[in-house]
C-alpha cells in the first residue's frame, strides 16, 4: 500500500497544492519560505488529529477574505449552494492484490476492479449550521468591517470550525474525485491505515559542554522496545532488580543509625521502623545516568566533543530508530498499513559529502524496516 499523492487546500501559502510521492523515499527541495515546513505541519496536525493546534493565521489569506465576503451576503443566497469551507488535506492511496484490505474496506466506495485507489479527506471546515451562527455573531459586532471581523474570528474560530475525516469516491477513468463521501471516520480507523511522524529541524543536538541531549534519547528508544519482551530487555530488567537488591543491603548498613534512632523515639519497639529501599527505574536510569561517547584515536570522548554535523547525524539516527520502533508497535500490536516519516532539513550542519551518504544510507534503512520517508 502506497501514499501516492497529497493535495492541500487553504493552508498558509498552500492555497491549492499537489504533491506526487515516490514509493519509498521522496526529497522535497525548494527555496526558503516556499511551503516545505507548511507541508510538514499540516500533515502532522491532520494525521495526528491535532486540530486544536490550528490557528486562524493558518488559513490562507485569500480564504480569510472569502469568508468575510460571505458575511455580507444574504442568508438565503448562501443556503442555495452552501459548501463547507476550510483547510483540507486529501491523500490518494494505491493498493494491489498483495495488500491486506481489512483496514481500507470502508474506504472502497467504487467496486470497479480497475480502481485500486482509495482516498482519505481531512476537512477542517465550517459547516452550514456553524456558518449561520458565525454570521449571526458578526451582525452583533459594533463595527462591521474586515478588520473587526479578523479580530473577532482570531479569538473565536474554534467555535465554528471542526475536523472531520471521510473516504471520498474516486473516478479512476477521469482521475478525479466524485461527490460520493463516506460517514465520518474516527481516529482509530485512520491510524490503522496510515501513521505519520516527523523529525523537526530543531533537534536535540548541541556541542555545549556538559550537554547530554543525545544520551537522553536512549530512554525514549527504550520505552518503545520494552513492550516487546525481547531477551535483551528481560536481561536488562533483571539486572536492575539484582542491583536494587544489592543496594538495599548496602542502604541497610549505611542508614542503620537513623533507623535505630527513629525506632527509639517511637517509644515502642517495632512500632516505627523505617528502611531505605532502592527503586531504580529503567527510563530514569537511562535518561539520567547514561552518557554517549565516541571513539577517537583509541580514546572515548563525550558527545559534546563531537562536531555539530556529526551530533546532528547521530541525533537523527536515534530519532529514526525510536520512531520506527514505535511504528512497529509493541508485542501483539500491528503496525499501520502505511508509515510515513518526514525528516525536516536532514542536511543541517553537514557538508555535501555527508548529505550524500545520509540519503544513500537512509534508502537502505528504509528497505530494511519497510517504512516510507
Amino acid at each position: 500500500m502506497i501514499l501516492e499523492k497529497v493535495e492541500i487546500v487553504n493552508y498558509r501559502m498552500l492555497k491549492d497544492f499537489e504533491l506526487d510521492l515516490k514509493s519509498d523515499l521522496s526529497l522535497i527541495v525548494g527555496k526558503n519560505n516556499c511551503g516545505k515546513t507548511s507541508l510538514l505541519t499540516v500533515m502532522d496536525k491532520f494525521l495526528n488529529f491535532n486540530s486544536n493546534q490550528f490557528k486562524w493565521d493558518d488559513f490562507n489569506l485569500d480564504f480569510q477574505k472569502y469568508i468575510f465576503e460571505k458575511m455580507v451576503k444574504n442568508v438565503k443566497e448562501i443556503e442555495k449552494n452552501f459548501e463547507s469551507d476550510g483547510i483540507k488535506l486529501t491523500l490518494f492511496i494505491s493498493y494491489d492484490e498483495n495488500d491486506n484490505y481489512a483496514n481500507i474496506q470502508n474506504l472502497m466506495l467504487d467496486l470497479n476492479p480497475a480502481n485500486n485507489t482509495v482516498v482519505l479527506e481531512f476537512d477542517y471546515s465550517i459547516l452550514e449550521d456553524k456558518f449561520k451562527n458565525l454570521k449571526k455573531d458578526y451582525e452583533e459586532l459594533a463595527e462591521k468591517n474586515f478588520e473587526q471581523f479578523i479580530k473577532y474570528i482570531k479569538k473565536n474560530f474554534k467555535k465554528y470550525f471542526t475536523l472531520n475525516v471521510y473516504a471520498r469516491g474516486y473516478d479512476v477513468v477521469k482521475k478525479k474525485l466524485t461527490e460520493e463521501k463516506s460517514a465520518p471516520l474516527d481516529k482509530k480507523e485512520v491510524q490503522r491505515i496510515i501513521r505519520f511522524q516527523s523529525i523537526k529541524a530543531s533537534r536535540e543536538a548541541s556541542n555545549k559542554h556538559n550537554d547530554h541531549s543525545l544520551s537522553s534519547l536512549s530512554s525514549r528508544y527504550y520505552e518503545y522496545l520494552k513492550g516487546n519482551e525481547s531477551e535483551t530487555i528481560i536481561e536488562f530488567e533483571k539486572a536492575i532488580m539484582d542491583t536494587d537488591e544489592s543496594l538495599n543491603q548496602i542502604y541497610k548498613k549505611v542508614f542503620s543509625n537513623i533507623g535505630q534512632s527513629v525506632a527509639k523515639f517511637g517509644g515502642v519497639d517495632g512500632e516505627t521502623q523505617i528502611s531505605i529501599q532502592s527503586s531504580l527505574g529503567e527510563k530514569e536510569l537511562l535518561s539520567g545516568n547514561t552518557t554517549l561517547y565516541y571513539k577517537y584515536d583509541e580514546v572515548h570522548l563525550p558527545e559534546s566533543y563531537n562536531g555539530l554535523g556529526y551530533l546532528n547525524l547521530i541525533g537523527i539516527i536515534f530519532e529514526i530508530e525510536t520512531i520506527i520502533a514505535g511504528f512497529h508497535g509493541k508485542e501483539n500490536e500491528e503496525s499501520a498499513d502505511i508509515n510515513i516519516l518526514f525528516i525536516e532539513e536532514p542536511e543541517a550542519h553537514t557538508h555535501p559529502q555527508l548529505q550524500y551518504i545520509f540519503i544513500k544510507n537512509i534508502k537502505e534503512l528504509n528497505q530494511f524496516h519497510n517504512c516510507s520517508f
